[in-house]
């Protein structure tokens, strides 16, 4: 009976254009229709995946700071398991880089004692909050640099984000943040942190004992 239907529908519709044209339209408007939810569902499934891109932490971790770096699209990322930026024998931090599923570098690879690792820095002068470790001979400084109205270093009028990798006495390598937004979110926990490891550690200068550091030197930075 439907098909029956469907075939007096077309004849008609052969001979009388403005029936030709009604009857299309229905179709036309439901391609169009199924096209937006094809769309959207596209854009659906791969918001996770993007968000995911942006964070080396695993689920239940703290991401404190993450961001995806001009370096071929590899995540920076600092994780731990520390709440209320309250730091007690339980808790630890970790420095990752690499992409979800490749990831290169975890420091320390031991969480148990971690925190020492790490010194915190919040120079409020020049708003710039600057994390630092030594991994074997190598200074990694991790930072957010906030707008700056250039009074004693470079002005800046947005929010920046990175890393700066140096290697003995050699000129830093640095690897910027892609994208200001993702550094400016990160920017207010990533300040508490820092001074929660400042607290806890207390004055300490991984600036120093970077810098009198050589192959014979006797000044050995724990893994």
């Amino acid at each position: 009976m439907r098909a029956h239907r469907h075939r007096i529908l077309r004849a008609a519709a052969s001979s009388n254009p403005t029936l030709k044209r009604d009857c299309a339209k229905p179709l036309s408007s439901t391609l169009a229709t199924m096209k937006i939810v094809a769309t959207l569902l596209v854009i659906a499934l791969a918001a996770p995946f993007a968000q995911a891109s942006e964070t080396l932490c695993n689920k239940g971790e703290v991401n404190f700071f993450s961001c995806q770096t001009k370096a071929n699209g590899k995540v920076i990322s600092i994780c731990g398991n520390i709440e209320n930026f309250e730091i007690n024998d339980d808790s630890w931090l970790q420095y990752r880089f690499g992409k979800p599923r490749a990831v290169e570098l975890v420091y320390p690879h031991e969480k148990n004692e971690s925190i020492s690792k790490f010194e915190g820095n919040n120079f409020s002068k020049y708003n710039v909050i600057d994390l630092r470790f030594i991994n074997k001979k190598t200074l990694y400084s991790v930072s957010i640099a906030g707008p700056y109205n250039g009074e004693e270093a470079n002005k800046r009028s947005r929010f920046s984000g990175g890393i700066s990798v140096e290697v003995a006495k050699s000129k830093p390598v640095k690897i910027d943040c892609v994208n200001s937004t993702d550094v400016r979110k990160h920017y207010s926990q990533f300040a508490r942190l820092n001074e929660s490891l400042r607290y806890k550690n207390g004055e300490t200068d991984i600036f120093f004992i970077f810098t009198i550091m050589s192959p014979n030197s006797s000044v050995v930075a724990n893994e």
